[in-house]
């Protein structure tokens, strides 16, 4: 988390999945906030580690540019 606030470049992280215990979205949101450079994130309902649910899942992503959206 120290390093990514030396980011240069547009950060993009592809899965966040909200049923992760190995690394749970509170980290994952703190690593997401320290990013100072244009950012995104996609949080997915009943995703945990490694596994993504098969089916709709409630997805949302947040980005650094004001627009946000659900899928």
């Amino acid at each position: 988390m120290s390093h990514i606030a030396r980011a240069k470049c547009r950060v993009e992280i592809t899965r966040a999945g909200l049923g992760d215990y190995t690394c749970p979205p509170s980290g994952l949101a703190l690593f997401y906030n320290a990013i100072k450079s244009p950012k995104s994130i996609t949080w997915v309902q009943g995703s945990r580690h490694g596994h993504t649910p098969v089916g709709d899942n409630q997805v949302y992503v947040m980005t650094s540019d004001k627009k946000t959206r659900r899928r």
